[in-house]
């Protein structure tokens, strides 16, 4: 039933979000589809994940601009794993945020393509009880063919829409390059990155080209800044990789969520709305 919701809302999402006087979305009317049992849980633990096996469908992406490309980018991928996660970040200051709403996004849109400080991020390995490098290398390149490393794009006004390339090299599944879209718009911004080479599990080729894509949202709203991560994959039919594909994809969608938000400096944000 809520998979038709979800569907119904995408059509209706101009009408449905709700944007009040400061300019962004009301956390009550963009999350209208969750149970009131699930928006506690965001609101009191700060996350809500769903993971799936098998005929991945999405389920709690927010309907907002640019959001439909998520879902028409994941139902055209046909992933056979995936994982959702909404997670609420409060610690910073929204009224002055919502008063230097551009230069706000600005910065919001900057820290989100700040590639190059995800080397050596590091998440929580329940197996390994320790905690474990994600990238051991993350930078912009100039084409998959040639990976000459760039420096992160930064921008005074950011564009509708921007596309480049970047190199990691991750603890799951080794070096890679992806292609990398960010979407802006008024109220959020979208980041969607998918593989442009295989990505491989040892020596096993475990996801072909194109076949994994990472969803970002970012929205502020007026409970905090809602983080909406989506990690999906068309997988090699095999269960200790889909097993392994799953613990790798909830560590990788948590990890951004930490990185990003950890990135997120209130007095850095005074200072650049002052010209410092």
């Amino acid at each position: 039933m809520r998979k038709l919701t979800i569907i119904v809302s995408f059509l209706f999402s101009l009408i449905n979000v709700s944007i009040n006087a400061e300019g962004f979305a009301s956390f009550e009317d963009l999350l209208f589809f969750l149970t009131d049992d699930e928006k506690a849980t965001l609101l009191n633990n700060g996350e809500l994940t769903i993971f799936t096996m098998g005929d991945f469908q999405l389920e709690l992406t927010p309907p907002v601009e640019n959001s439909t490309v998520i879902v028409e980018e994941i139902a055209s991928g046909k992933m056979t794993v995936g994982i959702e996660g909404l997670f609420l970040f409060k610690e910073f200051p929204m009224d002055y945020f919502f008063q230097h709403k551009n230069s706000a996004m600005t910065y919001l849109y900057n820290k989100l393509n700040a590639v190059s400080t995800l080397k050596d991020l590091e998440y929580y390995s329940a197996s390994r009880e320790r905690m474990r490098t994600l990238f051991e290398e993350s930078y912009v390149i100039n084409d998959p063919i040639n990976k000459k490393a760039l420096p992160d794009l930064v921008f005074n006004t950011p564009p509708n829409y921007n596309s480049y390339y970047i190199h990691q090299k991750d603890s799951s599944f080794g070096k890679s390059e992806s292609k990398v879209v960010c979407r802006m718009s008024s109220d959020n911004i979208v980041l969607t990155i998918i593989n442009s080479t295989p990505l491989y599990y040892s020596v096993v080729k475990a996801i072909e080209a194109e076949d994994m894509q990472i969803h970002l949202i970012v929205i502020p709203t007026d409970k905090g800044i809602l983080f909406y991560g989506v990690c999906g994959a068309k997988t090699v039919k095999m269960k200790a990789l889909e097993e392994r594909a799953s613990k790798s994809f909830y560590n990788r969608v948590k990890a951004l969520y930490g990185w990003y938000t950890g990135s997120l400096n209130s007095e850095e944000l005074r200072k650049l709305v002052n010209g410092q």
